[in-house]
C-alpha cells in the first residue's frame, strides 16, 4: 500500500542499474521480498529516485514519508543527542584561507596541493548489523534490501559522516 515514489516507477532500468551498483560495494544486502514478513527487525521506507543532468542517478531513501497522519518513520525516532555538530558549510573557506596562509607563509616556494574527492560520502559509516532492517526497502515488489551502509536521505547521515569529514579536513 505504502510503495515508492512516483520517479521509482518511471525509471525501473535506472534504479535497477543503481541498485546493482549498491549490491556489488556491499551497501545493501538483497532478499526476496517475501523474507520481510518473518524478520522482527525490518521496516519498508520509500524510494525515491533522483536523475539529474551530468551526474549518476541516485536513489533517496524518504524517512519522512507518512502514509498516514499517526504514522512513526525513522527520521522521526533517530535521536540526534551528542552528535558532531556538521561543519562542512566551513570547509570551503577553511581550505581557501589554509592556502592563502601558506602562500604567504612561503612566497617563493611551490606548494603542492591534494584534494580528496570522496564520492558518496554518506556511504562510509556502517550501519550497526541489528539496524540494517531498520533502514530496509522494497523495489518494485519483487527484492527487499537491507542497508548495511548510511542512506541518502537518513537524518543521521550527515552527522555520521561528520567525523570522518573533520579527520579528512585535518
Amino acid at each position: 500500500r505504502r510503495g515508492n515514489g512516483p520517479s521509482v516507477l518511471q525509471h525501473r532500468k535506472e534504479v535497477w542499474a543503481t541498485m546493482n551498483k549498491e549490491e556489488k560495494h556491499s551497501h545493501v544486502l538483497p532478499f526476496l521480498s517475501f523474507i520481510v514478513w518473518f524478520l522482527n527487525t525490518a521496516f519498508h521506507v520509500p524510494q525515491g529516485m533522483v536523475l539529474k543532468p551530468g551526474s549518476d542517478p541516485r536513489l533517496v531513501w524518504d524517512g519522512l514519508a507518512k502514509l498516514l497522519w499517526d504514522y512513526i518513520v525513522m527520521n522521526d525516532i533517530v535521536p540526534l543527542d551528542g552528535k558532531s555538530e556538521i561543519t562542512f558549510g566551513r570547509v570551503k573557506t577553511n581550505y581557501l584561507r589554509h592556502i592563502y596562509n601558506t602562500c604567504i607563509s612561503y612566497p617563493d616556494d611551490d606548494i603542492d596541493l591534494a584534494n580528496a574527492d570522496v564520492k558518496a560520502a554518506h556511504r562510509f559509516p556502517r550501519i550497526q548489523p541489528d539496524l540494517c532492517g531498520a533502514f530496509g526497502f522494497v523495489i518494485t515488489g519483487l527484492y527487499y534490501f537491507i542497508a548495511t551502509v548510511m542512506v541518502f536521505g537518513s537524518i543521521i547521515s550527515a552527522t555520521a559522516w561528520e567525523l570522518f569529514c573533520q579527520a579528512i579536513e585535518q
